[in-house]
């Protein structure tokens, strides 16, 4: 970005307060956007480019007749790359997480276009889970070809060899829409022929045409949905719907359909009451655990400006240069952990405890919101990779593997080949550099955005590594205790990611993105705590009107 480093002599005895330091950075931003060189991000400019999507998305192009319009989708998909370019070239935030988070996310627009407007087809084979009044005996009183045709959608005749409507995004690539659905009866993929269990079932519903509220509301979902829960492009890592749902859309139900762990151990919750209990106290643990750490963090220069050789706190100056850098990345993932695990933790509680079906219908729905992590153990047998795959937050997963997922469904590379699983293992980790290294470019102070990217591409140089190590040596590794196995697992993982993490952790610290205020009322420094004696519970953020040269250029500076 061209701020002025905020880094102080090495001789001097002092560290620089971060309230210093965060001044310096503000005030050298401020004297930019002044000169013209940098302009903040302001909303709604910030989001214009997902506003675009969103919109483009919203107009039906499936239609034979709108050919053009579906071929339009270069267009928008440029328009979006440019406006996104702009944002991570020439803005920035006084906000320090902002400042990271604005090239984040303006790269996420720019992936998430590629992922709607090319790699899938959302109108021609998405589908999520709907709800409706249960159909029931609707074929009564029908005649000739009218009956023949809805017995021919009740039986599958337009689905495949189970029953089910066409709902798998690379077997419908290649069929035309209405012969997957039928043109009178667009959308309802199972008719209830029984006894009624209930009022209402589940359906698979498709791009909607009749209402135009419904389609936003649709399209909303689809951009917004990072996992696919409730989606036929729902990940493998969630749980499996509930059984109910499960039959009603059309598959078979026994005794092991109703779990509701995933195969890398993310729960799907079954009670309101149960998923405030697991919900509720891990928010507000977590949030009192930022509140602490962000006190703690402040007394190392490291977390203040980055490294540096600034003389450190007697509690960690006894340590030896690898038992520091251990204690800073220990303290890094930790802060990171808890600061996404209490982000995660507000859509369960805003959407379905506060909101809930009742006011977001099937959106609102228990089962729409399972955990985010996976289990911790999965280490043991799967070393760096289920760490990666399966531990670690999947909410980028879908775009990572979409390119990976459009060359298999275009025959260029074979499906479940070594080959594919090493396109897909580097795109995806290749994608995630293109994320965070835009994040890098956006924050104040200087950084080096192409750490960020190593470091992703080498966590997927050390999945194919472990992969490799273990085939090569396998009769070998057969051969050893579990318990060794296991060990060699985790020992390899900690051992990667130790020598690997300061390409992205000192890279977060020199721009500044633990100098952010994690809370907003901080009980810790309210209480006399903090550094200085920190005075005050209240640490609010920046947030002002700009105005700018254009209209589209003010709004609210976040």
């Amino acid at each position: 970005m061209g701020i002025t480093s905020a880094h102080t002599s090495a001789a001097e005895d002092v560290v620089p307060s971060y309230h210093e330091v965060v001044g310096r950075y503000r005030a050298s931003f401020a004297a930019q956007v002044a000169r013209g060189e940098q302009r903040p991000l302001v909303l709604p400019r910030f989001v214009l480019s997902l506003v675009l999507l969103g919109a483009y998305l919203c107009v039906p192009h499936w239609q034979r007749q709108r050919a053009w319009l579906y071929r339009a989708r270069w267009l928008v998909l440029v328009a979006v790359m440019v406006l996104d370019a702009q944002t991570i070239r020439e803005c920035g935030s006084m906000n320090m997480a902002s400042a990271f988070g604005g090239g984040l996310v303006a790269m996420y627009s720019t992936v998430l276009a590629w992922t709607w407007l090319v790699w899938y087809r959302p109108q021609f084979e998405a589908r999520r889970v709907g709800r409706r009044r249960r159909r029931k005996r609707m074929i009564e009183g029908m005649e000739g070809e009218g009956k023949r045709k809805f017995e021919g959608l009740r039986d599958g005749a337009w689905g495949n060899e189970m029953g089910e409507p066409l709902t798998v995004v690379q077997s419908s690539r290649s069929r035309p829409r209405r012969q997957q659905e039928g043109q009178a009866v667009r959308g309802m993929e199972r008719i209830d022929q029984g006894e009624e269990q209930s009022d209402h079932e589940y359906y698979w519903q498709a791009y909607p045409m009749d209402s135009v509220w419904e389609r936003i509301d649709w399209v909303l979902d689809l951009v917004s949905n990072f996992r696919g829960q409730g989606w036929n492009w729902s990940l493998t890592t969630n749980p499996p719907l509930p059984a109910e749902v499960q039959s009603d859309l059309g598959k078979a139900v026994d005794s092991t359909s109703d779990k509701t762990t995933s195969s890398v151990g993310m729960r799907r919750f079954t009670s309101r009451s149960n998923l405030i209990g697991h919900a509720l106290p891990r928010f507000l643990a977590g949030y009192l655990m930022l509140d602490l750490l962000k006190v703690v963090a402040m007394t190392d220069p490291y977390f203040i400006l980055g490294p540096n050789e600034h003389p450190l706190p007697a509690y960690i100056a006894w340590m030896n240069p690898l038992c520091l850098r251990a204690w800073r990345e220990l303290q890094s993932l930790v802060a990171i952990y808890t600061a996404l695990a209490t982000i995660f933790l507000l859509s369960p509680l805003f959407f379905h405890v506060l909101l809930g079906p009742r006011y977001l219908g099937v959106r609102g729905a228990i089962w729409q919101y399972p955990s985010h992590w996976g289990d911790i153990s999965l280490i043991l047998d799967g070393g760096l990779g289920a760490c990666w795959n399966g531990v670690w937050h999947q909410a980028f997963r879908q775009i990572f593997a979409a390119p990976t997922q459009y060359l298999v469904s275009k025959g260029i590379i074979e499906r479940g080949s070594s080959r594919t699983k090493l396109v897909g293992l580097f795109m995806g980790f290749f994608i995630s550099g293109l994320l965070h290294g835009s994040g890098s470019i956006t924050q104040l102070p200087p950084t080096k955005p192409w750490n960020p990217m190593l470091f992703f591409l080498l966590q997927g140089a050390g999945v194919a590594l472990q992969t490799s190590l273990c085939r090569f040596f396998g009769a070998h590794i057969a051969k050893l205790p579990t318990a060794s196995r296991r060990a060699g697992n985790v020992a390899f993982a900690l051992a990667w990611l130790f020598y690997t993490s300061p390409l992205l952790l000192d890279d977060l610290a020199r721009g500044g993105v633990w100098l952010y205020e994690p809370v907003p009322v901080s009980l810790v420094r309210g209480l006399g705590f903090g550094r200085d004696r920190e005075a005050g519970f209240l640490r609010l953020n920046p947030m002002s009107w700009y105005s700018g040269k254009h209209w589209w250029e003010s709004g609210l500076a976040i």
